[in-house]
C-alpha cells in the first residue's frame, strides 16, 4: 500500500467489498473497464478515517473501508468556529498607597510579624473598598454621559422629522390636488364651474363612488364592457374591474380631473402633467367617470312641478307668459314653449300647450304692429334664455376637437354638462 499523498493502495478486497467499490467509484465492468489483479484505486479516494497505523508505522486501509472522495461527491462546509464572548470593559483607576512609615520602634520578631499581616490585610480591604466605590462612580458617570447622549440623539431626531414634516407638507400644497383649492372658492368655480366647495362636494357625496372607488366599474379598452345602471345600483356583483396595481388617485381627485377636462378643456396630456399619471390613465379614468356620472345623476327628476316653476319664474316671465313651463319642451295642457324662429313645431306639441316664437315677416312688405310689439316682447325676454344658454357654453370642453376614443360617450358629457348648470348660481336674482 502506498501513502496517502500521491500512492495507490493495494488491496486484497473480498467479493462484497468489490461490489461496494465499484459503485463507489461508478465503473461498469465490459468492454471499456475489466477488472484484473493489477487494478488499483488511488489513496486519495479515502477519508483519514479509512485508514489505521500499524505497530512498525504503516497506514493500511481498514477491513470495511471504501472509497468516497470524487469529483461528484459534496463534502459539508467547514464551520466556523464561535464568536468569542466580548467581557464588558470597565474602566478602573489605580490606587496609589503611600509607603508606611519604617521609624517606628522595633519590637519583638513574632508580634512585628502579626502586625504587619495585620496591616496588610486591612490595606487590602480599604484598597478593594476604594476601587469598589471608584468604579461604581466611573459606571454612574458613564451612565450619565450615555443618556445625555440619548437625549441629544433624540432630540435631533425630533428636529429632523418636524423638518420633513414641513417639507411634506410644502410639496403637497404644490400637488394640483382638490384639497388644494377647499378653501378657495374662486378657484373651484374656476376648474369646475360649481359655485363653491361645499357645492363641488356635496355632489361628489352624492355619487358616491367609494372610499376606494369600489362603486365605480372601471373602463378597460382591452374588453368591451357594456356599462349598466346595474353596475351602479348594486344588482351585478360579479361586475368586470380593472386588475393590476392600486390607482395612484383617490376618487374625489379623479373626479376633480373629469370636471377640469369638461370646464376648461383641458387636453388629457395636460391633466396627466398636472396629476403626475400617465396619458392612458387620464383616458380611461375619464372614460369611466363620464359613464358613471351619467347614470347617478341621470337618476335625478329634473323637472320641477308646476307650483316651484311657479315660484321661481322671473318677474319679466310672470307678467307677459306665466304659462311657460320649458324653452324647447312641455307634457301638460295650458303650458306653453318659448322657442326661436327656427322651431317651427306647433304641430308636434300636445293639445292645449300653446308656442311662444317670434312672427315671421313672411311675403308681406312690412310686419304688422301687432307681431312688432309681439316680436319686441319675446326679444326681451330672450336675453334670460341666451344667458342659461350660456352656461353650458362655458363647459370648453365643446370649443375644440373630441378625440375618436371619446365618440361613444359624448352624448353622456353633454348630458352631465346640462344637468351640473343646475348646480350653479342663478342667472337672475329672485
Amino acid at each position: 500500500m502506498a501513502d496517502r499523498s500521491g500512492g495507490v493502495v493495494t488491496n486484497c478486497i473480498r467479493a462484497r467489498q468489490m461490489e461496494k467499490w465499484i459503485h463507489a467509484i461508478r465503473r461498469d465492468v465490459g468492454i471499456h473497464f475489466q477488472l484484473k489483479k493489477w487494478t488499483k484505486v488511488c489513496s486519495r479516494h479515502f477519508r483519514e478515517y479509512d485508514f489505521i497505523k500499524t505497530l512498525s508505522g504503516r497506514r493500511e486501509l481498514r477491513k470495511n473501508a471504501v472509497p468516497s472522495l470524487f469529483s461528484w461527491t459534496r463534502t459539508s462546509p467547514r464551520k466556523r468556529k464561535a464568536p468569542t464572548v466580548r467581557k464588558q470593559f470597565v474602566k478602573t483607576r489605580h490606587v496609589l498607597l503611600s509607603e508606611t512609615q519604617t521609624n517606628e520602634e522595633p519590637v519583638e520578631r513574632e508580634n512585628a510579624s502579626e502586625s504587619e499581616e495585620d496591616e496588610t490585610n486591612e490595606i487590602e480591604g480599604s484598597t478593594k473598598q476604594d476601587v469598589v466605590t471608584q468604579t461604581n462612580e466611573i459606571r454612574s458617570n458613564d451612565s450619565a454621559d450615555s443618556d445625555k447622549e440619548m437625549i441629544s440623539q433624540l432630540i435631533d431626531l425630533k428636529t429632523e422629522l418636524q423638518r420633513a414634516n414641513r417639507r411634506i407638507e410644502s410639496l403637497q400644497q404644490q400637488m394640483f390636488t382638490v384639497d388644494r383649492f377647499g378653501d378657495d372658492d374662486s378657484s373651484i368655480k374656476f376648474y369646475t364651474g360649481l359655485p363653491n366647495w361645499d357645492t363641488f362636494n356635496a355632489v361628489f357625496k352624492y355619487l358616491n363612488p367609494g372610499n376606494e372607488g369600489q362603486n365605480i366599474s372601471y373602463w378597460v379598452s382591452k374588453i368591451n364592457v357594456n356599462v349598466s345602471a346595474a353596475v351602479y345600483e348594486g344588482e351585478n356583483e360579479e361586475a368586470i374591474r380593472k386588475k393590476g396595481r392600486p390607482r395612484y388617485l383617490r376618487p374625489i381627485d379623479e373626479f376633480f380631473a373629469v370636471i377640469c377636462r369638461l370646464r376648461q378643456g383641458f387636453t388629457e396630456e395636460h391633466l396627466a402633467h398636472l396629476f403626475q399619471v400617465s396619458v392612458s390613465t387620464v383616458s380611461r379614468i375619464f372614460i369611466t367617470w363620464i359613464n358613471f356620472i351619467y347614470l347617478r345623476l341621470g337618476q335625478i327628476n329634473i323637472w320641477p312641478t308646476r307650483e316651484v316653476v311657479s315660484e321661481t319664474m322671473p318677474e319679466d316671465f310672470k307678467h307677459k307668459y306665466s304659462s311657460t313651463r320649458v324653452i324647447i319642451d312641455c307634457t301638460e295642457e295650458k303650458d306653453s314653449i318659448m322657442a326661436d324662429k327656427g322651431f317651427t313645431i306647433q304641430d308636434l306639441l300636445p293639445l292645449g300647450v300653446s308656442l311662444n316664437i317670434p312672427p315671421f315677416l313672411g311675403s308681406s312688405a312690412q310686419m304688422p304692429a301687432q307681431d312688432v310689439v309681439h316680436t319686441q316682447e319675446i326679444a326681451s325676454l330672450r336675453i334670460h334664455v341666451e344667458r342659461a344658454i350660456n352656461k353650458i357654453k362655458n363647459f370648453h370642453i365643446w370649443d375644440g376637437v373630441v378625440p375618436l376614443h371619446q365618440f361613444g360617450v359624448v352624448n353622456q358629457m353633454w348630458a352631465i354638462c346640462a344637468i351640473l348648470c343646475n348646480a350653479q348660481s342663478n342667472i337672475i336674482s329672485i
